[in-house]
């Protein structure tokens, strides 16, 4: 394929995505659609319609991007963190990067990153997937063949598509006049491109790296259906607590319809509620009035549908119910091996690509063409108390010490060589501590510890 069928394929591509990725980020920002359906409605019930808006959709997507640390990065033969991989990550603050293409991966089906820079200088960028769009290669989907990005300059007024092939970077761009008085329509990214500029020698490899999560779906995508129906739920019991808070009246009884004067009589106005109020009834008038409707069905109906999306999606209950006080401890603890095991399997798909953006990233540091063999290593997805984590560490005695940091306590790569040269320090102080002294030599006599001196012979006398 030519650069310019490359661009109209994917562009096409994105159109057609479009919608889908603008509704699930509404939901994954608590923005999701409005129960029963909001068009045309008065404004008035519109906000009253946003209060029944549970938003547990960014919950879900939370619950497993959470528990997506990466913890270090071995690089071919290499046992121990790599200190060039570490250094790229700290530059290009990986920290805060990381969980925000999980939570795209999570809840948008899909997230992006690209590998840029010169040799010294890798940097790695956070796409949002509303811009970016990958092909892969049937035959092999972890081989990308081309990536496009589109963006919107408002300052300078023209919307740029960059497309990415090994070896390769097109540009395009097309001006756009944002009409005065009028809301900006959302992009369409297909028709109008003029080429900009054509960049070569390029590394053989697509700068971007998709994320893709399984099934090619979000993680609360699938049951949409659960999250209105807890929506619709809340707000009947929200329509019915407001029309309880003005219950209606009625007589029972014949009353007059005009007066003496013969003007139409407003009992509305007569009869007022009001704290002060004094009605004033005509013999054989009484006063009917409308019961209360009990609540707690509709209450245990929501509950119960919160219980099946938690079921349904590997969630512990308590992630949506904090105060599910009642759930027994199996069932507890069923629910957490569900949500680890759903984690592990995510932690596998975002383990190959940050392996790809990392090797991508170190070539380009090194200056060399070859992609090095790359391993991400993320913390454990249990979470484990203090107390079971150092009873697990107790127990492992047979596995290696930086083993037992990494894989039990959750340490990373940096903190676990630090804690290696406090150790190399702390068993020199210990052993300088633990060394045998040399006996004391013995030191000279005081004058008073001498012997005193004995007096002189006497001579004999000479003959």
């Amino acid at each position: 394929m030519t650069p310019e069928q490359w661009l109209q394929y994917l562009c096409e591509r994105m159109d057609a995505r479009a919608p889908r990725l603008r509704a699930l980020r509404d939901r994954l920002e608590g923005n999701g659609p409005l129960p029963e359906g909001a068009d045309g409605m008065r404004e008035a019930y519109r906000a009253f319609q946003r209060r029944a808006r549970a938003g547990f959709a960014p919950l879900l997507t939370n619950a497993v991007a959470e528990r997506m640390v990466i913890s270090g990065v071995r690089v071919g033969d290499g046992t121990g963190d790599d200190d060039t991989a570490r250094k790229i990550m700290r530059r290009n603050r990986l920290g805060i990067l990381a969980p925000d293409v999980h939570r795209d991966m999570l809840g948008l089906s899909a997230g992006y990153v690209s590998v840029v820079g010169t040799q010294g200088n890798a940097r790695i960028v956070y796409e949002r997937p509303e811009q970016v769009i990958t092909e892969s290669d049937p035959l092999d989907p972890w081989n990308t063949l081309a990536s496009l990005k589109v963006w919107r300059d408002k300052v300078r007024e023209r919307d740029f598509a960059v497309l990415s092939l090994p070896g390769y970077m097109y540009r395009w761009f097309r001006p756009h006049k944002r009409e005065s008085g009028l809301i900006e329509a959302p992009l369409r990214v297909s028709g109008g491109w003029i080429p900009q500029s054509l960049t070569v020698d390029l590394a053989p490899w697509v700068t971007t790296v998709p994320f893709w999560n399984a099934g090619g779906v979000a993680e609360f995508e699938q049951h949409t259906d659960i999250l209105d129906r807890i929506d619709y739920g809340i707000l009947q019991r929200l329509v019915v607590m407001a029309m309880q808070a003005y219950r209606q009246r009625a007589t029972e009884g014949d009353l007059p319809e005009h007066d003496e004067a013969g003007n139409v009589i407003d009992y509305a106005a007569l009869l007022k509620p009001g704290p002060g109020a004094l009605w004033n009834l005509p013999p054989g008038v009484k006063l009917w009035e409308s019961q209360s409707t009990d609540p707690t069905p509709l209450l245990t109906a929501v509950k119960d549908d919160i219980r099946e999306l938690c079921a349904v999606t590997s969630t512990p209950l308590s992630t949506l119910m904090p105060d599910s006080a009642n759930q027994s401890a199996e069932g507890a603890s069923a629910a957490r091996e569900g949500l680890v095991f759903k984690t592990e399997n995510r932690i596998e798909r975002a383990r190959a690509s940050w392996s790809q953006v990392l090797a991508q990233a170190l070539a380009i540091e090194t200056g060399v063409e070859q992609l090095p063999d790359v391993d991400v290593d993320f913390r454990p997805a249990a979470q484990l108390s203090l107390s079971e984590r150092a009873d697990a560490a107790t127990k492992a005695t047979d596995l290696p010490w930086e083993t037992r940091m990494t894989d039990i306590w959750g340490y990373d790569g940096d903190a676990v060589k630090r804690m290696q040269t406090q150790r190399s320090q702390d068993a020199l102080v210990l052993g300088l501590a633990q060394a045998p002294t040399a006996p004391a030599l013995p030191s000279a006599p005081t004058p008073a510890e001498l012997p005193a001196p004995r007096p002189p012979a006497e001579l004999p006398a000479a003959g």
